[in-house]
């Protein structure tokens, strides 16, 4: 399929067309008639129209069973699943937790020398600690 473009023959600028035959001259293999018809393909084109109703009724069907993907925000409490996704801040936030959580369970398992810092428990190094 092609567009017939001309102002003067199609008021709206363009015209969808078909090639529906081509002859070629024996005595000139470089001349040729084209052969063009404003008819188009309806098997195709229904078949495009079904393909958007199929589509259409998916999408029904989803918000519907709402399998949709919802963005949940900051501020809301639901836990994600399979059918919803975290928004960007929603997420910097929930890692920001998760990093706090882990720094805190790492400085009560172990010692640190950058800060001033107890032993729960006798400790016996192997090395001489100097202060």
């Amino acid at each position: 399929m092609f567009f017939l473009e001309n102002e003067i023959y199609f008021p709206a600028g363009a015209h969808e067309s078909r090639i529906t035959k081509i002859s070629r001259k024996l005595n000139n293999p470089f001349e040729a008639d084209i052969e063009c018809t404003y008819a188009v393909d309806y098997g195709r084109i229904s078949q495009i129209e079904n393909n958007i109703v199929d589509i259409q009724a998916a999408y029904k069907e989803q918000l519907l069973n709402k399998e949709v993907l919802a963005v949940l925000k900051s501020w809301d409490s639901i836990d994600p699943t399979e059918y919803n996704v975290l928004s960007a801040v929603r997420t910097i936030k929930a890692i920001a937790n998760s990093i706090s959580r882990l720094e805190k369970e790492i400085s009560d398992k172990f010692l640190r020398k950058d800060i001033p810092d107890e032993a729960g428990e006798l400790e016996t190094f192997l090395k001489r600690v100097s202060a």
